[in-house]
């Protein structure tokens, strides 16, 4: 998934999206996306999206569980 894809999607508020992209592509949870180096979710998180903060932290910790 291209950064310009995750960026718009977190600016659109399209978080299902981004869910999807952190499922799906690992690369996606490192991506910055903005000028001062925020992911898609340190964006959620300042947006308020705690539901969407913890899907993806959730995500974030079985991922890393299963390389490990």
């Amino acid at each position: 998934m291209e950064v310009n894809c995750l960026s718009k999607f977190a600016m659109r508020g399209q978080w299902d999206n981004i869910v999807q992209a952190y499922e799906n592509n690992p690369m996606s949870r490192e991506v910055k996306l903005t000028r001062s180096g925020d992911t898609a979710l340190q964006i959620a998180a300042a947006a308020g999206q705690t539901n969407i903060v913890s899907e993806l932290v959730e995500i974030h910790g079985k991922k890393m569980h299963q390389t490990f």
